[in-house]
């Protein structure tokens, strides 16, 4: 997709407004946001949340495009407000549309690369074709792997984000390869891709709100990315993300999404009804505690089950995020920590349940100050993956 330096063409660039829509489960999510290049961070403007009508979206399924749109439009009108857009200016947002579930899927390559001039310092022109030369490989991994052509045919396959999660030359890992030399280097890269017909739903989506789609990026991507901080690079951890509906469990390694599972289990089945707006109706009915308990065990066992099958030959992180808007639920915690406690799943060191809120996104500037929810954390994330494809523009 063709993100990156587009934001900047335009003068006055640090006002130049953009939208990051999350299409969530269960609400619609949406911010109008500018990024601040000389801190490098975005700034939030505007907000707007609509709650999907039933039968319009189950679990990251969109079952009904035109009611979709009927919500995304509802919530972008509210934060174009907020900001102070105006909502009769038939100009063309830039946006930055996130998906989840099985939606998208990541795929991981090795790749060695031998240097004939290796006395000479890398530079950034031999750094971008190294970029390149990972695209390709990924794409050709992910044509083998599914048998399908990256293009954009239906039947094909729609190639969304690179990360290079690690760097080697000559065997040293090395956090960015300019300047040195070397003559063997490693790259280990990872690439996020969706169904063709998937990509162009989401296209069609956006073509039909008036916005100028410059990426789609995955959900569990751009969280992890926009909490793990450059100096923990090189740490592992896991994420847990409870939204309406799905449940997102990932295992991350450098900033990057190693392997994800994901079930159709959220928030929604704790609750004692709809989400409505921002939050959920905790349940206090004392005759629905043994159903609303049989629930809780139901949605453990699905992370029970992820956590094992990321486990099998390797210690699992001792670092758990928690976010979403069912993280918000009090028994969270307690369930969790009683599973993560078992013998039988073999952590690295005394796990560590940290729950993620809007003010953790150290990238981020809310100047709406109504950012408190923990389902607020993935459109802020979304936003935030721009400065990350900033930073691939070289």
């Amino acid at each position: 997709m063709g993100l990156i330096s587009e934001i900047f063409k335009d003068s006055g660039t640090d006002n130049y407004h953009l939208i990051s829509l999350d299409l969530g489960t269960e609400v619609v999510k949406v911010l109008v946001f500018y990024v601040d290049s000389k801190e490098k961070k975005v700034v939030i403007t505007g907000i707007g949340k609509e709650p999907h009508k039933a039968g319009n979206v189950h679990g990251s399924a969109i079952l009904n495009k035109n009611g979709v749109i009927s919500t995304c439009k509802k919530a972008i009108g509210k934060a174009k407000k907020m900001a102070g857009i105006n909502l009769k200016s038939k100009k063309r947002m830039r946006a930055i549309i996130g998906v989840s579930g099985e939606l998208a899927k990541i795929t991981a390559e090795t790749f060695c690369y031998e240097r004939k001039n290796h006395q000479v310092k890398i530079n950034q022109f031999e750094l971008k074709d190294l970029i390149k030369k990972a695209n390709r490989k990924i794409s050709n991994s992910i044509e083998r792997k599914t048998g399908r052509k990256n293009s954009g045919k239906k039947s094909g396959v729609k190639f969304i984000n690179l990360d290079v999660s690690e760097i080697s030359i000559d065997g040293y890992k090395v956090a960015n390869p300019l300047g040195f030399k070397g003559k063997k280097i490693e790259v280990n890269a990872r690439g996020t891709y969706m169904l063709a017909n998937n990509f162009d739903l989401i296209k069609s989506i956006s073509d039909s709100l008036n916005l100028n789609l410059i990426n789609i990026v995955y959900n569990p991507r751009a969280v992890i990315r926009s909490i793990v901080g450059e100096s923990e690079a090189e740490s592992s951890a896991i994420f847990i993300d409870i939204g309406g509906n799905i449940t997102d469990v990932a295992l991350a390694k450098n900033k990057n999404v190693e392997i994800i599972k994901m079930f159709v289990l959220g928030g929604r089945i704790f609750a004692k009804g709809m989400p409505s707006g921002n939050d959920f109706k905790f349940n206090k009915d004392k005759n629905r505690k043994n159903g609303q308990r049989f629930n809780y065990n139901l949605w453990l066992s699905g992370v029970e089950l992820s956590l094992k099958e990321f486990s099998k030959n390797k210690l699992l992180p001792s670092k758990i995020f928690v976010c979403g808007g069912g993280s918000q639920f009090p028994e969270i915690a307690g369930i969790l920590s009683k599973l993560l406690s078992t013998k039988y799943l073999p952590f690295a060191g005394k796990p560590e349940i940290k729950f993620i809120h809007p003010k953790d996104i150290a990238r981020a500037v809310d100047q709406t100050e109504k950012l408190v929810n923990p389902q607020d954390v993935t459109p802020i994330s979304i936003a935030v993956s721009v400065l990350d494809s900033m930073n691939l523009n070289i």
